[in-house]
């Protein structure tokens, strides 16, 4: 029996050392081969039983049955966890509820003695709240949508952003009316939890619920940040620019359609990535499937995904409860990966429900007789078991919900839900996660990411010599912090090299960096596109359906690229292409295209999400390529069977004919009955001579065999049959090793007859070879890749890997390794940076960084050394990180302004508490002039930074041309297969900066 298995949470015996059993004397006479047999069995009979005492299951049946102990009561056991964690709601409208009934007059005596003594109308009062063990909530800044749910407009948002600020302010003011039991508004997870235990205050963090509450702007988020919000909902029954809803609630509450296809690309992503650098926690309920899976990282090659954990701060399980604000069986794993947090929600509609048919709306039926605390538990169970009681919590909405669970019915009854946890046999140490000890969790992993993501640039000027001068040449220093940085981007990717002068006159650069500008420009493949037609088809409407700007410059080129390339491949007296194999179709743009008039193509989609492929084939109906199935039965005798069976069958095609039989149908006649709902109804797709066919095909590539894949393709079930198939392997953006896997199925698959390949997030190809043998000298621990797991998978040497070719893979016998920096900088797109943006940039990097000196200087931080030797270099050492965050956007019109205003917050926000004293000591009384004086001495280092920056993503053009080459010469390696390869660009570099195609052709 395996030890966790029986005992978790213990190893066998913690802690246990050979010198702990006593010293043994050299000169002992030793023990027959018996004693000691004797001695160990006793030793270990000893030492086992004194860890099965401390097993929470068997040690407590020995303690009671041998050593007389009580057991204790679940009312004990209810009362130990719930003082020892607080119980954290992660839902509570106590806000809105308030508003609605007092207006926000929270000064009136009438409601102060209510809400303090207990009455209070609702579900939430503070003498209720102590009576059901509470530890605190997050309160929400509740504002409905717009109206007008579809206008995105700032004007449409202003009312709104005025009222939640409005809500933020009365959470502010109930905080100083009640001092004594509210926390303080500025809270991290620690200081929160030290609120808890040391003065028993409820922990009381804000969230906003939709981000039409910020009014398109990030400015907005950050000043909700500052002002206590530790959460938003990126949705609410409505979407907006950043991401997709599950619900709209104009005019009608309905499932909603996608207008994004999930997070908005760069807009969603981007404003998601200020939350994680905020540290303010991205909630998922209310949102659409395709927003849960892209933010949770789903879609890697769409995007990355939130960098930090998320939660859904009030949903159920959809799997007990099919309702669209719950969560699928399909996000709950991806939520484990992310490490996030399903809070149940107790709202009846969404723990109590069954799928209904033939509703327009999408909602499910309402089922009221299960609505109970034992469907709750039951909601709470069901994820716990699914995917582990690290990644379940509670999520009451209370004071947001029209009616409540029975035995539930308000904050009070707590303790009888934890109860009804215990007796169904969660473990004590399970109860404590679910309780609040998961989310302090998620919080505090929230943090770390914010303060590594702050930290970013803050030691530049720690060190003297600095960066700078410590890793760049010498020669090279003062070109590039005279030359404007515009300018010298211009130099290092636009200028004509021929014309530019190494005399060493004024403005001109040394001559071994125009040497590596060169050598850069050299082994850098050609970036520059011409189209492969003058006149491209025109995408018809319906085709383009979902498509953004991008998307349709990509699909539009490329599918004309792919017919090209397919005619060409005939013309060299091969047959034509039969088939298209789309590796990773997403919702299948480009299989769209294809199949679609002028093209008329054969595509055989592969996809491992079914949500995707479902998106795709809604929108193969729109574009007139399938049709809905249709559904022909008998009306009247559907009618009679509907009536006849209990309304919980009607979704049981099983069931239903059941009940026919018993009303004396006939087989014949029930044969005439189509019993599916409508839900279940396919697309159907005609096959017409001449016309373009689309196959859908569900399969997570692991690898470039396509076995599993052409035995699901129709007519091909037969081996022998499948020697007629001759089919290129196409790709727009593959992620990571996606690419890989489509080239090597030209050479693994004998119907593959060419491939055409564009990649892309290199940061999350993996390494075949393991990390770079040589460690940079400047990859100190404090500037670390924040990525982790793409950092775990790197040292993986997984065979799929980078390097694909043997050339590459032995290159100096221990081949090429490009690490994670080196991949993630090769993912950036330096010629498409703009002066006003890269200026901003660097402003606040420099400010920032000088601002670390000043701390430095004054005794707040102090340097941390990183080797054996106390070495003051850039490689050696690094400071103390201050988290400061964002701070307001008149901080950043002056570094007087900026220094002033973070001084400010953290000498008065209590969130920076740890850091208040000994600031106000040591910079309480800095003046303007010693300010003005750092300033002006580091000012002209600002061009430091900025040269840093873009000599690395200049350099990293190199990288994306060495995945590129090496790609192209995997395939020329392959000579006995490989008749011709080759790369190209098939964008526009403006519109699509990833544009590098690896074509291979079969002989």
């Amino acid at each position: 029996m395996k030890t966790e298995a029986a005992c978790p949470g213990h190893t066998a015996f913690p802690g246990l050392r050979a010198e702990d059993l006593g010293p043994i004397s050299r000169n002992a006479r030793e023990p027959s081969r018996t004693r000691r047999t004797v001695y160990s069995g006793v030793i270990a009979l000893c030492l086992l039983l004194v860890w099965v005492l401390q097993c929470p299951n068997h040690g407590e049946w020995l303690r009671q049955k041998f050593f007389g102990d009580e057991p204790k009561s679940i009312e004990e056991r209810v009362k130990t966890i719930l003082t020892e964690t607080p119980l954290i709601d992660g839902h509570n409208d106590l806000a809105i509820f308030i508003r609605a009934y007092y207006q926000n007059h929270i000064n009136d005596g009438k409601f102060t003695k209510s809400f303090l003594e207990g009455g209070l109308e609702g579900h939430v009062d503070l003498a209720r709240l102590r009576s059901g063990m509470n530890g605190g909530a997050f309160w929400s800044a509740f504002w409905p949508c717009p109206a007008n749910g579809t206008d995105y407009s700032d004007a449409n948002y202003l009312p709104i952003v005025q009222s939640t600020l409005q809500q933020i302010d009365l959470i502010h003011r109930l905080r100083g009316l009640f001092p004594s039991h509210l926390s303080p508004q500025s809270l991290t997870s620690s200081s929160a939890l030290q609120y808890f235990k040391d003065q028993s205050l409820l922990i009381s963090p804000i969230g906003i619920e939709g981000l039409h509450q910020i009014g398109n702007s990030a400015a907005t988020l950050r000043l909700y940040h500052s002002l206590g919000v530790r959460y938003a909902t990126l949705t609410h029954n409505c979407g907006n620019q950043f991401a997709d809803a599950a619900l709209w609630e104009h005019p009608n509450l309905h499932k909603a359609p996608p207008v994004h296809n999930g997070v908005s690309i760069p807009r969603g992503s981007d404003l998601i990535t200020e939350m994680n650098r905020l540290g303010m926690i991205v909630d998922l309920s209310h949102t659409s499937v395709d927003t849960m899976l892209d933010v949770l990282g789903a879609n890697p090659q769409k995007w990355e995904g939130s960098r930090a954990p998320v939660i859904f701060s009030h949903s159920s399980a959809y799997g007990i409860c099919p309702h669209p604000r719950n969560v699928p069986d399909e996000v709950l794993e991806h939520v484990k990966t992310k490490r996030g947090l399903v809070m149940v929600n107790f709202a009846p509609d969404f723990i109590s429900c069954k799928a209904a048919r033939d509703r327009d709306d999408g909602l499910p039926e309402f089922v009221p007789e299960e609505a109970t605390l034992a469907q709750v538990v039951k909601h709470v169970k069901y994820i716990g078991e699914k995917i582990g009681y690290d990644y379940v919590g509670f999520g009451s909405d209370f004071d947001g919900i029209q009616s409540t669970p029975e035995g539930l019915e308000d904050v009070s009854k707590y303790p009888d839900l934890v109860a009804e946890l215990l007796r169904q046999e969660v473990s004590d140490e399970d109860v404590a996660k679910v309780v609040g000890g998961n989310l302090l969790r998620v919080w505090s992993d929230v943090d770390k990411v914010a303060e590594e993501l702050q930290k970013k640039g803050e030691n530049f000027f720690t060190t003297e010599p600095g960066m700078f001068i410590s890793a760049v040449p010498k020669e090279w220093q003062s070109y590039l912090l005279e030359t404007e940085p515009m300018a010298l981007l211009d130099f290092l990717m636009r200028d004509d090299l021929s014309s530019v002068s190494s005399n060493g006159g004024p403005g001109s650069p040394p001559e071994s960096l125009l040497g590596y500008v060169k050598d850069i420009r050299k082994h850098s493949l050609r970036r520059s596109f011409t189209p492969s037609k003058p006149k491209l088809q025109v995408l018809p409407r319906s085709v383009a359906l979902g498509m953004k700007t991008k998307k349709i410059h990509e699909v539009t080129h490329f599918a004309g690229y792919i017919d090209n390339l397919a005619e060409d491949v005939a013309q060299t007296g091969s047959k034509e292409i039969t088939h298209f194999v789309d590796f990773g179709s997403g919702q299948n743009y480009l299989g769209r295209t294809l199949a679609s008039p002028p093209y008329n193509k054969h595509i055989v989609a592969v996809e491992s999400k079914e949500s995707n492929m479902a998106g795709a084939k809604d929108l193969d109906i729109l574009s007139g390529l399938a049709e809905k199935e249709k559904r022909v039965r008998n009306k009247k005798l559907y009618n009679r069977i509907l009536e006849a069976a209990d309304p919980s069958l009607h979704n049981d095609e099983q069931a239903l004919k059941n009940v026919a039989r018993e009303l004396g149908v006939t087989e014949e006649e029930i044969a005439t009955v189509d019993l599916r709902s409508r839900k279940e109804l396919q697309a159907t797709y005609a096959v017409e001579e001449g016309k373009g066919t689309i196959e859908y095909v569900v399969g997570k590539l692991e690898h470039a065999d396509l076995t599993d894949v052409l035995a699901q393709l129709r007519g091909f079930e037969d081996e022998a049959r499948r020697e007629d198939l001759r089919m290129m392997a196409v790709s727009i953006h593959s992620c990571g090793n996606l690419s890989h896997y489509g080239i090597r199925s030209m050479v693994l698959n004998p119907c593959i007859h060419a491939v055409a390949i564009v990649g892309c997030c290199y940061n999350l190809l993996t390494e075949k070879l393991g990390p770079p043998t040589y460690k940079p000298p400047f990859g100190r621990p404090s500037l670390k890749p924040i990525n982790a797991r793409v950092v775990r998978e790197s040292e993986k040497r997984d065979p799929q890997g980078f390097p694909m070719s043997e050339r590459f893979s032995t290159y100096k016998n221990d081949g090429i390794r490009l690490n994670i920096t080196a991949r993630m900088m090769a993912c950036q797109a330096p010629q498409n940076w703009t002066e006003k943006e890269s200026d901003t940039f660097f402003t606040r990097h420099f400010y920032r960084a000088v601002l670390q000196k000043i701390f430095l200087d004054k005794g707040v931080i102090s340097r941390v050394y990183h080797g054996e030797e106390v070495d003051d270099s850039p490689f050696n050492s690094s400071t103390n990180p201050v988290v400061i965050g964002s701070l307001r956007k008149q901080c950043y019109t002056s570094f007087n302004a900026y220094v002033r205003g973070a001084i400010t917050k953290l000498t008065t926000n209590t969130e920076y508490s740890q850091y208040s004293k000994v600031i106000q000591d040591r910079m309480g009384d800095i003046t303007d002039e010693e300010i003005m004086r750092y300033e002006d001495e580091y000012r002209y280092r600002k061009r430091e930074l900025s040269a840093v920056w873009s000599l690395m993503a200049f350099s990293a053009c190199v990288v994306e041309s060495l995945i590129a080459t090496d790609r192209w010469q995997y395939l020329r390696e392959q000579s006995d297969i490989v008749r011709d390869c080759w790369v190209e660009t098939v964008f526009d570099y403006r519109e699509s900066p990833r544009n590098l195609v690896v074509v291979g052709i079969k002989r």
